[in-house]
């Protein structure tokens, strides 16, 4: 049987008399009329959740208004804002480690030789970005290393590595044969390969995400990275952003040890402190959570 979806697409009136109808308090009609104009009805709805009485009954909790969903949502993109900082400097810096310390050890033009990698058609993949990426020359760096330079075919690794996107990055490092060369990839964070490999797995699904301006704070992570070797066998938080925010601190501290970015996270949440941390995977006393400390 085949269930044809042919609900017509309400005008604003409609959609705020709706959430009126459910128990959402409309404070300023025209202020919220502009809001559903720049954010649609369908991106908001996800943060509707922690404010009805049960999501399938689609009704609100007394008192609860359209500005407090709007409260919920901002946190979430302020969030997202922070989290890209942060991303930009760990994924600069793992670009930065492969590049250097590749071509030190072996020399500028390594990923051209296929045993420095463990599986062929990985491999393949790879040099098939590599070829588009070159043939394309979208990168002023890629046209001014063939305006100068025709041999070898493909321009040093320092400058392939900044073209190719994050995700084949991580691909290419869990690809990398020797684990000594995975090992002095990874000293600049400080920790083993099998879990940076892990950790950037995940980062590259956080930073998609964020690409996507899609809803962080209360996400159950598909992809989520392996801490129970840090945080013990009871760890039982991978799958919330809590994980990822260890994650991101780590590395952080790493890399950049002087930043006051977690000092900025933490404002944030002192600046919306009514949202529903624990839906984040933090205590509910977020203050008193031993990630601060």
């Amino acid at each position: 049987m085949t269930n044809k979806y042919n609900n017509p697409a309400l005008p604003i009136d409609d959609l705020l008399q709706l959430l009126h109808s459910q128990g959402l308090r409309i404070d300023d009609t025209k202020k919220a009329t502009h809001r559903l104009k720049t954010v649609s009805f369908h991106r908001l709805s996800a943060y509707f959740a922690p404010y009805q009485t049960h999501a399938s009954a689609k009704q609100f909790t007394p008192q609860t208004s359209f500005d407090d969903v709007w409260k919920l949502y901002v946190f979430d993109r302020e969030l997202r804002l922070l989290i890209v900082d942060a991303l930009e400097r760990v994924e600069v810096t793992f670009r930065t480690a492969i590049s250097d310390s590749m071509s030190r050890k072996y020399h500028p033009h390594w990923y051209l030789e296929q045993q420095h990698f463990k599986n062929q058609h990985i491999y393949n993949q790879l040099m098939n970005q590599i070829n588009e990426i070159c043939q394309k020359q979208h990168e002023p760096t890629i046209r001014a290393y063939y305006k100068k330079y025709n041999d070898p075919k493909y321009p040093p690794s320092w400058i392939i590595i900044e073209c190719l996107s994050f995700g084949a990055c991580a691909s290419l490092f869990r690809n990398l044969a020797k684990l000594a060369d995975r090992k002095e990839i990874c000293e600049v964070f400080g920790f083993h390969p099998t879990a940076i490999t892990s950790w950037m797995d995940s980062l590259r699904y956080v930073r998609n995400l964020c690409a996507h301006h899609s809803r962080l704070w209360n996400r159950w992570f598909t992809i989520s990275p392996k801490l129970s070797y840090l945080y013990g066998k009871d760890f039982n938080k991978e799958n919330t952003f809590y994980a990822q925010l260890l994650v991101i601190d780590k590395l952080m501290q790493a890399i950049s040890p002087g930043s006051n970015w977690k000092n900025k996270l933490k404002a944030l949440f002192e600046k919306y402190p009514y949202i529903p941390f624990d839906s984040m995977g933090f205590n509910n006393e977020y203050l008193q959570d031993p990630f601060w400390v």
